[in-house]
């Protein structure tokens, strides 16, 4: 009675944390000069600690009528290319200048789009969620438990 696993109580799958996907960044390559009219080249992810690859995708920018365009390629498997054109947006901060966004293909406008598998998507179609929400709704439930006891 009351062993493990008894109940009722049924354990929610942990959703997907930004972490753990690859994204791009719309602000770190506007700041390596990647977001330029005519732009090309690769970008890299590497593990944090132990610096090793993790993946990598080819970039080019170009211009469509009055619009950027951003197409990237990256390779799903040793023989599948993934091929993505993401339009870019532009604000004008308070203070002066460019800033430049990614257009999600829901049509949000995003700083970052993550990769999942064949899907390029903002963090709020893909349903992920930061680490630090995880720990703190954990830490929670552990406070009520202890307090209840």
């Amino acid at each position: 009675m009351g062993g493990l696993g008894s109940g009722t109580w049924i354990r929610k799958k942990r959703k997907t944390t930004v972490e753990e996907c690859c994204s791009l960044d719309a602000n770190r390559l506007a700041s390596d000069g990647a977001l330029d009219a005519g732009a090309f080249g690769t970008y890299a992810w590497h593990e944090r600690y132990s610096k090793k690859l993790l993946g990598s995708i080819r970039f080019s920018m170009t211009s469509c009528d009055d619009s950027r365009l951003l197409r990237i390629e990256y390779r799903l498997n040793k023989l599948e290319v993934v091929t993505h054109m993401i339009r870019l947006q532009t604000t004008s901060p308070y203070l002066g200048g460019e800033r430049l966004w990614f257009t999600c293909s829901c049509g949000r406008r995003a700083g970052r789009l993550y990769i999942l598998g064949r899907k390029l998507t903002c963090r709020t179609c893909a349903n992920l969620t930061y680490t630090s929400c995880q720990i703190s709704g954990q830490e929670e439930r552990l406070t009520k438990r202890l307090c209840a006891s």
